[in-house]
């Protein structure tokens, strides 16, 4: 029995030190291809770095870049992967620490993201200008969307750029909590710029409400106006956006 206890612990160790120093590009046959695509491997599979870096979104592949991580091996015993992430694209960064469930469900924590405001153009067909940063302590992500969390994105140095015209907006901040799957609320608020926007969003299901304002002590580029009015009520000085739509 000695020997054979023996034996299972010098297999055990064994294991442990070929899985510790095994290389990072093991990382390339783990994660699903149609959702995660990486390349350009260095490190080891616990500490290691991809050169290139892209995740599917129902838009398309958004780039993240070089990516390093850092995998916890105490929570993959646990069957829930655990890493640290830091990805560079050119001004984009991100980082977070990320936790999968054998569900399917992922938890971010100590999330923050600087990412171009021109970004928004892959997703909306809007041309924007700025610097979009996310903030949240903890975000639950089930089945693609949020679930529970609460957060901050700041907008800084926004513009907005037409066909024949562009305007300087100002810098924002808003708040957002989502106490459960499916269902949100976020408040914005001017932090300094030409146009001040102030308001609220819930989103319940696939509904949401718009309940905002929309000032400006200059007036606003005619391109710009006639895009608001087709979702904005014109008040004195500016714009009253208030209207439920679905996703």
């Amino acid at each position: 029995m000695r020997r054979i206890a023996l034996g299972a612990a010098l297999a055990l160790l064994f294991l442990l030190v070929l899985v510790s120093t095994a290389p990072a590009r093991l990382v390339g046959y783990l994660v699903p291809e149609n959702q995660l695509r990486l390349s350009g491997f260095s490190g080891t599979l616990w500490e290691g770095v991809a050169s290139n870096a892209a995740i599917a979104t129902p838009e398309g592949w958004l780039q993240l870049g070089r990516t390093r991580w850092s995998l916890s091996q105490l929570y993959l015993l646990a069957l829930m992967p655990t890493l640290d992430i830091e990805s560079e694209w050119g001004q984009q960064r991100i980082q977070a620490n990320v936790r999968l469930y054998p569900s399917g469900d992922v938890l971010l924590r100590g999330l923050r993201a600087s990412v171009s405001a021109s970004l928004v153009k892959q997703f909306m067909p809007v041309n924007l200008r700025g610097v979009l940063t996310l903030e949240s302590p903890q975000l639950k992500i089930a089945d693609g969307v949020p679930a529970e969390g609460r957060g901050k994105l700041v907008w800084r140095q926004a513009f907005w750029r037409g066909v024949r015209g562009s305007q300087p907006l100002g810098d924002y901040e808003v708040n957002f909590e989502v106490p459960g799957a499916a269902t949100g609320k976020a408040r914005v608020k001017t932090l300094s710029g030409p146009i001040r926007i102030e308001g609220s969003l819930e989103v319940t299901g696939r509904e949401y409400a718009v309940d905002a304002s929309l000032t400006s002590a200059q007036p606003i580029d005619q391109e710009l106006s006639r895009a608001l009015q087709l979702m904005a009520e014109p008040v004195d000085g500016g714009y009253r956006l208030k209207f439920n739509s679905e996703f």
